[in-house]
């Protein structure tokens, strides 16, 4: 699959999730029951209207990786309960593609931006997020919008 990768400005979107380190073999599995937590706590919750589901990655390693999923609400809140709290996607600027397919495909994306970041010689941040579209019957209809932040350019701070 051929990905348009572009370089744009994202804003922060406010999102209810929780977090868990986990093996990167692990976090198919893992995303799932942390989502059913976010859900089950908006559901008993007052928050407003929700948006799509999102998967931040933070503090990558070669085993690992701090795993924040959950779903876009209208307005940050307050406080924390049964480890949900309000969170921001990252701001700045970033590389993006659109995966169009199977979320067990997502790592094709991933390593598209990766690749490109490396030909185009732009340093990547290590924080990387998905953007889930609405649900799709058909899996080749999914789509999943893939992010990278860059880290500054030369004479930034």
């Amino acid at each position: 699959m051929g990905y348009v990768i572009r370089v744009v400005e994202v804003d922060p979107t406010a999102f209810a999730s929780v977090r868990q380190r986990v093996g990167w073999g692990a976090v198919a599995a893992a995303i799932p029951s942390l989502m059913d937590r976010v859900y089950a706590h908006l559901r008993d919750s007052a928050i407003g209207k929700l948006g799509q589901n999102v998967c931040v990655y933070h503090d990558p390693s070669s085993r690992d990786v701090e795993l924040e999923a959950g779903v876009q609400v209208a307005q940050p809140f307050e406080g924390r309960q049964g480890g949900v709290c309000c969170s921001r996607t990252p701001a700045g600027r970033a590389v993006w593609t659109v995966h169009m397919g199977r979320y067990e495909d997502l790592h094709i994306a991933h390593d598209a931006v990766a690749l490109w970041c490396q030909a185009e010689n732009i340093i990547r941040h290590g924080v990387q997020w998905e953007v889930f579209g609405d649900w799709e019957d058909t899996p080749a209809s999914r789509r999943t919008d893939v992010y990278r932040l860059l880290g500054p350019t030369s004479g930034e701070i």
